[in-house]
């Protein structure tokens, strides 16, 4: 019986220095400490994770214990088996994840799923529980970096890299996540255990919610714009199997959401839920959102991402050099508000000497989640000359913008390198 432990490196060191096994003969053992990123749970790190293969053989003890009635042990059995190491490797800081939920997100995400059968090879990961993990220092580390060699870009004498923040996770993808994650260590920090938002019946921002909420233990609430339809769309089928509890408010109602007394009724109809605002723009998601441009292994002339809400963009801003122009595309109509939200967030975020930034407001295609013909055809065509895939919502539109913007020589010369921000969104697009 093969088993897989992926676990943090000071885990796997007291594992390969346990002393010897009751119930069970290690026939082989080998640890992986190589620098390859690999997927962990929701983490994907070279520094905390090690990967270890323990070949074992319960003994006549363990099988008798266990009243195996045959050579080969059920799946029910398999489980004692594992459970018992476990047990006998005392740790107690690991925790299981093999039921029913999580056998469904493997097979949903095309992982493979997790046999339980004792004639096949088994391979059982265990998952240290998030809650302790998110509590610390945490670093995506660097994220990749995507040159794209076209035609468009040597005739313009520029060199156009792609920033992959869509790779973080299958399901906290891209700028989502890292809206998310100072909201979620606040509510850890002081003990919530309930997390709502706001949000249309396709937000990718309630998607990676509930998957954090799922992942994380956290209940998780939201408050959905529209009237709740006799079959739910896939993005919500995906919510409300992670146990996120959906509550729909008509258009009127919903535009209420930052009104005073709408918050106060909130806030006493559900006095345990924390509220993040609609896309997670507060200024925890954009703190969040400043660590983006972390890890980058050179300097940019430019940088250009997609503008929803601005909570993403003024975190751009903020970290970027000053010698670098930032350039967000709002992908809905009348975008020019966005100005005033950006400076709102800088100036709360108490930025000085900032990289100088501007917005080109006339990309959105029609308005949000809108696509003219024109933008149709552009995706589709371009869509076949690029290693990596663009939802029409966000990347799509801003790399739209972004292909105009070069052929109309908006750049200066001196403006070569430029960086463009996969903001990620593309499993949920991919459900639709």
């Amino acid at each position: 019986m093969l088993i897989r432990l992926n676990t943090p490196k000071s885990l796997a060191h007291e594992i390969l220095i346990a002393p010897p096994l009751q119930n069970f003969k290690v026939l082989h053992s080998a640890q992986d400490l190589s620098s390859q990123r690999q997927y962990w749970g929701w983490i994907r790190s070279e520094s905390l994770i090690a990967t270890l293969e323990i070949e074992i053989s319960p003994n006549t003890a363990c099988l008798d214990s266990l009243s195996f009635q045959t050579e080969k042990p059920t799946a029910c059995q398999v489980q004692e088996i594992l459970a018992l190491l476990l047990q006998e490797l005392n740790l107690k800081r690991l925790e299981a994840h093999c039921d029913r939920e999580t056998r469904l997100l493997f097979e949903e995400l095309s992982w493979a799923s997790l046999p339980l059968n004792a004639e096949e090879t088994l391979w059982k990961v265990f998952w240290i529980n998030a809650k302790r993990v998110i509590q610390a220092d945490f670093d995506w580390g660097p994220l990749p970096i995507q040159k794209l060699e076209l035609p468009e870009f040597q005739k313009a004498s520029k060199e156009v890299f792609v920033l992959r923040t869509d790779l973080n996770h299958p399901l906290l993808s891209g700028n989502k996540w890292f809206k998310l994650a100072e909201n979620l260590r606040f509510a850890l920090a002081n003990e919530i255990d309930s997390i709502g938002s706001f949000g249309g019946a396709w937000s990718n921002h309630l998607f990676s919610l509930a998957a954090a909420g799922h992942l994380f233990g956290f209940e998780t609430v939201a408050m959905v714009r529209g009237e709740a339809p006799l079959n739910p769309n896939p993005v919500l089928k995906s919510c409300l199997r992670w146990g996120m509890k959906i509550h729909w408010l008509d258009r009127s109602s919903y535009r209420q959401k930052h009104h005073p007394d709408f918050l106060a009724q909130l806030k006493q109809d559900w006095p345990n839920t924390f509220w993040i605002p609609e896309g997670g723009s507060n200024l925890k998601g954009v703190r969040g959102c400043k660590t983006i441009l972390n890890h980058l292994p050179a300097s940019f002339d430019v940088i250009v991402s997609p503008v929803g809400t601005g909570s993403t963009l003024a975190g751009l801003i903020a970290a970027a050099p000053p010698t670098s122009q930032v350039i967000g595309i709002p992908v809905l109509k009348q975008g020019e508000y966005l100005q005033t939200e950006v400076e709102r967030f800088l100036k709360l975020l108490q930025v000085q000497n900032s990289a100088k930034w501007k917005l080109e407001t006339t990309y959105h295609a029609g308005g949000y989640a809108k696509v003219s013909p024109q933008f149709r055809h552009w995706l589709t065509e371009f869509a076949s000359q690029i290693p990596f895939p663009l939802e029409p919502v966000y990347s799509g539109k801003a790399f739209w913008g972004l292909m105009q913007i070069l052929e109309n020589q908006v750049f200066s010369q001196t403006e070569k390198k430029i960086l463009f921000v996969h903001t990620g969104g593309i499993y949920p697009w991919n459900l639709s």
